[in-house]
């Protein structure tokens, strides 16, 4: 049995990094350390090679999610530590499609409480 490869789309690396996302990375491997993470910055073309496809932390749902070319995900979708206190109509896709939504404030909790 194989490990599962999961891809966590968030603020890493590049002109985004944010300390925050960073201290999810140690985090989820220590919780799922039969997991395989890869951590992008955006949505990769790639995504559909992976199991699973987690977004988080952080609170970038009120502005389109990086994803430079419309790639339909078709892989099980989570929403882990994330803010959704506004959701730009653009992620109404994969906010509807998550499987597992886990918020990071009473707010977010409030306004979706899955």
């Amino acid at each position: 049995m194989g490990s599962v490869k999961v891809c966590v789309v968030g603020w890493y690396k590049g002109k985004h990094l944010n300390l925050g996302d960073e201290a999810f990375k140690p985090s989820f491997q220590k919780l799922w350390k039969s997991y395989t993470f890869t951590f992008e910055n955006r949505i990769p073309e790639n995504i559909n090679d992976y199991d699973l496809c987690w977004f988080g932390g952080g609170s970038f749902f009120d502005q389109p999610l990086p994803n430079p070319k419309k790639i339909e995900i078709k892989i099980p979708i989570a929403l882990i530590g994330v803010g959704l206190k506004d959701i730009s109509p653009a992620n109404k896709t994969v906010y509807e499609k998550a499987k597992v939504i886990v918020v990071r404030d009473s707010d977010s909790h409030k306004r979706h409480p899955q």
